[in-house]
């Protein structure tokens, strides 16, 4: 079994509403150019207040390339489905964003080798350790954008007739994932995570690739202590 880590940056634009005014940069002494900072900061004020913040995808869109044969020069993009996932987030007091957790358990991909059906089962996409960053903000404080560069655990299995059997896990290091935070229609604090990365990052002896894993997973949040 041999790892391929080849990765391209892949930035993912994502919509953050056409109303939205020109953005601003929160800095330590509370100023945006020299202006005093409003003391309602909506969006931001509420996030600092809260600590950690925690959602699970209401949303959620996720896919692999797959190839399984030499004689594919291409990998046929895969769609997978979101069977149980969760994330972390918090907010300092410097309006930067971590992302402290994300954890998605996602459905089974399934090929055939030389004849024999192959299955990877118990699959699970998880952040490898917290990344933090700056934070875009919009508007009155109501919409920020950021984006983090991360490290991202893959456990999973092969399945062989009724076996589960363990592979070594795999890490995809280096990735950019996107952050939006945005007050939803009930004033609830909603969080949109997008991540893509571009190449093989799974070869088995030319046999079996996987490369092209993204995800982009959507939700409300609720603080926890």
């Amino acid at each position: 079994m041999r790892t391929t880590h080849t990765f391209l940056m892949l930035a993912l634009a994502l919509a953050l509403g056409a109303g939205c005014a020109a953005p601003v940069a929160y800095s330590e002494t509370g100023n945006v150019d020299g202006e005093p900072m409003v003391d309602n900061r909506g969006l931001l004020d509420e996030l600092q207040n809260g600590g950690t913040f925690h959602f699970e995808p209401a949303v959620a869109e996720l896919s692999v390339g797959a190839r399984f044969s030499r004689a594919n020069p291409e990998p046929l993009q895969a769609a997978l489905q979101l069977r149980e996932g969760a994330a972390d987030v918090s907010v300092d007091a410097q309006g930067r964003v971590t992302l402290e957790g994300l954890s998605l358990q996602v459905s089974d991909i399934h090929g055939s080798v030389a004849g024999q059906d192959v299955t990877f089962t118990d699959i699970q996409v998880r952040l490898a350790e917290p990344s933090a960053g700056d934070v875009q903000w919009f508007g009155d404080w109501e919409e920020g954008h950021a984006t983090l560069l991360v490290d991202i655990i893959v456990d999973w299995s092969l399945l062989r007739g009724e076996t589960a059997w363990p592979l070594d896990s795999l890490r995809l290091s280096g990735l950019p994932i996107e952050v939006n935070l945005s007050h939803g229609p009930r004033g609830v604090a909603q969080c949109e995570l997008a991540l893509g990365q571009h190449g093989p990052f799974f070869d088995w002896a030319g046999t079996a690739e996987l490369s092209d894993l993204s995800f982009h997973v959507f939700g409300d949040t609720h603080f926890v202590d």
